[in-house]
């Protein structure tokens, strides 16, 4: 879940899937969830502040690090996540 909706918080439905969508794309990239606590409310301080750590450096890390921000204003749309250069190596920029 994402911070806001941890935290009981209105909140955009966007804006918590790109957060799930950077969950599973680091589980992806790096073989193990983001988060991890040692019970339940230690897990929800670690979402609710938006620590983890990327384990080496992978060329995921910059949208992952954009997907996983708590401020929902400054959280990567999906709009600039499909733009990102993670997506498309070759090119800084997809032509509109």
């Amino acid at each position: 879940m994402s911070p806001e909706i941890m935290e009981k918080r209105e909140y955009s439905g966007q804006a918590a899937d790109i957060w799930a969508a950077g969950v599973l794309l680091y589980a992806m990239v790096f073989g193990k969830m983001p988060f991890e606590g040692k019970d339940s409310k230690e897990l929800a301080k670690r979402i609710t502040k938006g620590l983890y750590t990327c384990p080496v450096y992978k060329p995921a890390q910059d949208l992952i690090a954009k997907m996983l921000v708590v401020d929902v204003s400054k959280r990567i749309t999906a709009a600039q996540a499909l733009q990102h250069e993670f997506l498309h190596p070759r090119c800084k920029r997809m032509p509109r």
